[in-house]
């Protein structure tokens, strides 16, 4: 069923940003990118029911990989394909990876970017203007992954629910109040765990920590140059 969904939605998104990219249609460039936005929102939830299905259907065995992996590509890669979403607006969307993070980590990559993609989509729904910032370091037997914006903010009273299934902290900006509990319960399944910091009208500062487990064999030279 996921599958027969997701291909009409694939179409719509890829004519929509052919069609965005051609110099012939500026004046239309705003209804263009009214339809890949409400494409992309759709693509969202559909994506966020059937994890979560997945993880119920799971329980506390998710599946998750670990493998060794490069956090600094991964980040980049990540923050890449999130710039698109900033273009337009007044939001500055930048990383930071500390220097003493190594070239390679044990992990499963393609959840991590799943956790690090839904704490930026997140932060690019409840912030207007200012900054997205994402930062990487370690501390101690964790890494972390903090994600901090300029955004509106959680009430404190919300605060402590926004982990469980369809709390929404705010209903004017949408989403289905999945992707904050899809992410912890990932996080969970990896051995680390999500947490959140928030100040009403300053911003708000999601933290990813995981377990600092090294591959069993260093990186290579020829990798380290590629992840500096």
């Amino acid at each position: 069923m996921s599958h027969e969904i997701r291909t009409p939605l694939y179409g719509i998104l890829g004519t929509a940003q052919l069609l965005a990219d051609n110099p012939a249609l500026n004046a239309q460039r705003d209804d263009l990118r009214a339809i890949t936005d409400s494409g992309e929102s759709l693509l969202t939830i559909l994506n966020d029911i059937l994890d979560y299905s997945a993880i119920e259907a799971g329980g506390k065995n998710v599946s998750v990989s670990d493998e060794p992996f490069e956090p600094r590509p991964l980040l980049e890669s990540t923050l890449q394909l999130m710039s698109g979403r900033v273009k337009g607006r007044p939001i500055r969307l930048a990383t930071a990876i500390a220097d003493d993070m190594p070239c390679a980590l044990m992990g499963d990559p393609r959840r991590i970017r799943q956790v690090i993609t839904n704490l930026l989509s997140n932060a690019l729904r409840f912030t207007d203007e200012g900054y997205i910032i994402c930062v990487v370091r370690t501390d101690g037997e964790q890494w972390l992954v903090e994600v901090e914006d300029s955004g509106c903010g959680i009430d404190p009273a919300k605060l402590a629910e926004i982990f469980q299934p369809f709390v929404q902290v705010s209903g004017k900006r949408g989403g289905t109040g999945l992707g904050l509990t899809i992410s912890s319960r990932l996080a969970q399944a990896m051995g680390g765990e999500l947490s959140a910091t928030s100040t009403p009208e300053v911003g708000s500062c999601f933290v990813y920590a995981c377990r600092y487990v090294l591959p069993r064999h260093p990186c290579q030279k020829q990798s380290i140059r590629r992840c500096v």
